[in-house]
């Protein structure tokens, strides 16, 4: 009845437009507020082995209790908090087992768009280098064949002085050239 009388105090409270933060362990509480949309749930993120917060709140998860573990963790007499969850019900076990592995599912998720994260910064820092790599290249072709371009234009050159040279002197020559076949 505890948790069904929540559930009405939400539902209350929202009719009225009131803006409420309400923290809970109890499961039918959480089921509520799953199945309307009218609420954000989100819970804290808890390092299960030692029980202690990572202050990181998680939307759209209702996360585990952690209610008898951390009441053993307290301190709480061992047969109190076996008589608390020998009062559990089956589907309360349950609903537990699979909040927890839905949970370890969200963490090896959270794990992996780490990954891909890292991995996709990697990729964009190898293409900008492969990009600055590229323009290099291009630029060194482009001088290369600029340099070769230049240094044919200047061999033509030296080729059109020479050959000019070489018909002045035949022109020079020919004159020459006749009186000494005349001559024969």
């Amino acid at each position: 009845e505890g948790g069904a009388l929540a559930c009405g105090l939400l539902v209350y409270l929202k009719e009225r437009g009131a803006c409420v933060a309400a923290s809970t362990h109890l499961t039918p509480v959480k089921l509520f507020a799953m199945a309307d949309g009218d609420y954000q749930v989100a819970a804290v993120d808890f390092d299960l082995d030692t029980l202690t917060p990572h202050y990181r709140l998680h939307y759209d998860t209702v996360g585990q209790s952690l209610g008898l573990p951390m009441a053993r963790r307290l301190g709480l007499p061992e047969e109190v908090c076996a008589a608390a969850e020998a009062t559990l019900s089956d589907e309360a076990r349950q609903l537990s087992q699979v909040i927890a592995q839905l949970e370890e599912s969200r963490r090896a998720l959270e794990h992996e768009r780490a990954q891909v994260t890292n991995e996709q910064a990697q990729i964009t820092a190898l293409r900008a280098r492969q990009q600055a790599l590229l323009a290099e290249t291009e630029e060194k072709r482009r001088h290369l064949w600029q340099e070769e371009l230049a240094e044919a234009q200047r061999l033509i050159r030296r080729t059109r002085e020479e050959g000019r040279e070489v018909i002045a002197r035949l022109r020079a020559a020919r004159p020459r050239a006749r009186q000494e076949l005349t001559q024969f």
